[in-house]
């Protein structure tokens, strides 16, 4: 019969005596200094052999823990990263590219409510940024642009 835990449901499917004598024989082998060139050596091999293959993988993990990291940051809830990753990749004002030093869309939020407006490029989210979030000085942005036509 398998142990369980006693706050979760998982089944330990390793006996503890068993565990602890692997964890210590890894300890023994991090402290040997030949095991430890042996296993640099082995993971520099590895890695040139994939390089393309983890470079993807890394590109993809930074990608979507930058997504997170983005929104958790301006307090929106991270379940908004599926709607991005799915996001068409245009500003949702000028719908123009992502610029910036990092070629990505801002996440655009209300200060006030806190609450999601969508993705924006570097300019039109400063630009909203300028105008303080008011529709009204916005307007008159507008009104003073058409006036010069």
């Amino acid at each position: 019969m398998k142990k369980t835990c006693s706050n979760t449901s998982r089944k330990l499917k390793t006996p503890k005596p068993k565990l602890e004598s692997v964890r210590s024989w890894k300890a023994k082998k991090k402290e040997d200094p030949e095991w430890r060139k042996s296993q640099s050596k082995y993971m520099k091999e590895y890695r040139d052999r994939n390089r393309s293959v983890l470079t993807e993988k890394g590109r993809i993990y930074q990608r979507t823990r930058s997504i997170h990291i983005r929104l958790t940051r301006k307090g929106l809830n991270p379940t908004l990263s599926g709607f991005i990753e799915s996001h068409s990749g245009k500003c949702d004002i000028c719908g123009g590219e992502p610029d910036g030093r990092w070629k990505q869309l801002n996440i655009d939020h209300c200060h006030r409510t806190g609450k999601f407006r969508g993705l924006l490029c570097s300019k039109c989210n400063r630009a909203i940024g300028y105008f303080g979030d008011d529709p009204k000085i916005l307007n008159s942005a507008i009104d003073y642009l058409k006036k010069g036509l």
